[in-house]
């Protein structure tokens, strides 16, 4: 199979010639037909997260958001079919520990993630691990585009802010960042009712987020204190912040957004420039009893109403992506990416 592979941190992946994934008994051989890519790919490219013990073993092949068409399964595959269109969570669950089981596979002890811990969507096929549980079966309305622009990003906005973030009707939200998770969380707060002030650096990524339905912007690079300008916008404070970025700065921004009893959900994960360590304000958190909560991913059990709203057209993930590309452009992206010049999201359509 064709592939991109990650050789060297920082370094042009290296696009060539790879034997093709053989399943194992309970797993299932996916022919790729769109994938993502995602910042956390550019985290990976960049050396990041090793202070989680979730730095990539070099080389190896990355994408995990992914869609496509079932081409053959494991002897011990007994629920997914060759044919079957579908998805797959970037955190593959054992689907057997109580976590699984509960409907927080996301929380599982002993995930793996495609594009990681074995190759991923950058090659023509993947080889999902536990198929019976994994596979999420896409309905006919939902194309294979729009599914891998769901991916990481966009089913991380739909946990942090319909299932931690607990987004209602008539809440003002406040989303710190309008790249691809910002974007989508901006959609679907705004699909419930929210109205919604985003924050980012870049003018084309606030105009975007505008589009998606956004009700105000501030440009945090020209606004001097961005928590002042949210109270004023929305009267006293936003009731949920979502952070798609990560870091000191949108950590403290998203506090400062608050009004009383509100929520900071922090979706984002940090570089290393703070590594994983930032400092919050303790003590107006004590007084106003603001909530900081962490969210990672999306429940398998999650699904079902996420695609449920895209299939009738409520939600629109397609309508993130900005640019469909082959894997041999993959290193212009990542440039735009470590320049923060990507506006939406790319997805590989072609091999």
């Amino acid at each position: 199979m064709k592939a991109a592979q990650i050789v060297a941190y920082r370094q042009p992946l290296e696009i060539g010639t790879h034997p093709d994934p053989t399943p194992a008994p309970t797993e299932a051989l996916v022919k790729v037909e769109a994938n993502g890519v995602c910042r956390t790919d550019w985290h990976f490219w960049n050396g990041d997260w090793a202070w989680v013990n979730f730095q990539a073993h070099l080389p190896f092949i990355p994408g995990h958001e992914f869609a496509g068409t079932v081409v053959e399964v494991g002897s011990a595959v007994t629920k997914v079919k060759v044919g079957d269109r579908v998805t797959v969570p970037f955190h593959e669950g054992c689907g057997a520990c109580q976590y699984c089981i509960s409907g927080s596979s996301q929380l599982c002890p002993t995930p793996n993630f495609p594009g990681w811990a074995h190759s991923g969507g950058y090659g023509e096929l993947v080889a999902v691990v536990g198929a019976d549980f994994n596979c999420v079966p896409l309905p006919e309305t939902v194309d294979f585009v729009a599914a891998a622009s769901l991916g990481c990003r966009y089913m991380s906005a739909w946990h942090a802010t319909t299932h931690l973030g607990g987004v209602r009707a008539g809440q003002a939200v406040v989303v710190l960042g309008a790249g691809g998770m910002g974007l989508a969380a901006v959609q679907i707060a705004t699909q419930a009712g929210a109205q919604v002030i985003a924050v980012d650096r870049r003018d084309e990524a606030l105009d975007m987020a505008s589009k998606e339905g956004a009700v105000a912007v501030v440009n945090s690079t020209t606004t001097e204190n961005v928590g002042a300008a949210v109270q004023e916008l929305t009267g006293g404070g936003a009731h949920l912040a979502i952070d798609c970025i990560g870091g000191q700065e949108t950590t403290l921004n998203g506090l400062l957004s608050l009004r009383r009893a509100g929520r900071l959900v922090a979706a984002g994960l940090t570089t290393q420039d703070v590594a994983g360590m930032v400092t919050v304000p303790i003590d107006m958190m004590l007084a106003l009893e603001l909530t900081l909560v962490g969210s990672f991913g999306n429940p398998r059990s999650g699904y079902a109403d996420l695609l449920g709203l895209v299939g009738r057209g409520e939600l629109n993930p397609g309508s993130l992506v900005t640019q469909q590309i082959g894997i041999d452009q993959i290193n212009d992206t990542m440039k735009a990416l470590d320049r923060f010049e990507t506006v939406g999201c790319h997805v590989v359509t072609s091999y």
